[in-house]
């Protein structure tokens, strides 16, 4: 048997979860995503809830363990490093508004339109301060 050039790529019949999938979220976002994309997406959320323990019934252990370790989860990892990347003024792309969507538990549609609406800018340094009075000079 010939050995295959890409060993990472698989083939999987979705006959009978295609349509959950599509129909899973119903926001523009999702919609745009390809269905490999969307599966993609979908095993990565899987995998990082498995990992952070809250899919094991290890939650609650994890969180008693956690005030002696404060150490971050996975998933306040992922959602650090959305922040962090908004806040250096990178933009996310439409599959890490997503993620970072999920991460929030809010809607991707409305997150993708709040985080446009927002400039995510350092402070100028050397800015004058505002003036204390807003009366003209006369006026006091």
């Amino acid at each position: 048997m010939a050995e295959r050039p890409d060993k990472d790529r698989t083939t999987i019949n979705l006959t009978g979860i295609k349509e959950r999938i599509e129909q899973l979220r119903s926001d523009n976002a999702w919609k745009a995503l390809s269905l490999t994309k969307k599966v993609t997406l979908l095993l990565e959320e899987y995998l990082d809830l498995l990992e952070s323990g809250a899919a094991t019934g290890q939650a609650q252990k994890r969180s008693s363990d956690r005030s002696a370790n404060l150490e971050p989860t996975e998933r306040e990892k992922a959602t650090l490093r959305y922040w962090k990347k908004l806040l250096a003024g990178q933009a996310l792309d439409k599959p890490e508004i997503i993620k970072f969507a999920a991460l929030l538990d809010v809607d991707p549609t409305q997150l993708r339109d709040q985080l446009s609406s927002l400039e995510f800018t350092a402070p100028k340094k050397g800015r004058k301060k505002a003036p204390e009075s807003t009366q003209p000079e006369g006026e006091q």
